[in-house]
């Protein structure tokens, strides 16, 4: 992943100005052949972007491709925040059996 140059970005333009119509630059977590089943993933960020408004890092789509997909993938969710379920981004450490928040956003 390369990035984007965020240096004369408003924040609102760098929080919700993208459009992404490819898997091009994405974040690999897995590539697999075979059969199997792919239970999930562990995430930490550490957000370096600080702002007093829309501190969030959870934009971006979350998108698997089967079998040789091309775009569309087969599976497309709505979000980084929703696919580890925290929308909006909670202001405080929270934790359940299967997903949790130990180091939440600053607001």
């Amino acid at each position: 992943m390369q990035g984007i140059d965020e240096k004369d970005m408003s924040n609102e333009d760098f929080e919700f100005g993208g459009k992404n119509t490819t898997d091009k630059n994405d974040y690999l977590i897995l590539e697999a052949k075979g059969t199997g089943h792919y239970v999930g993933c562990h995430l930490d960020i550490h957000n370096l972007r600080i702002t007093n408004k829309w501190n969030w890092y959870g934009e971006g789509n979350d998108m698997i491709f089967i079998d040789g997909d091309i775009w569309p993938p087969s599976l497309h969710g709505t979000g980084t925040e929703n696919y580890f379920n925290a929308a909006w981004c909670s202001a405080r450490e929270f934790n359940n059996p299967n997903y949790g928040m130990y180091y939440p956003s600053r607001r």
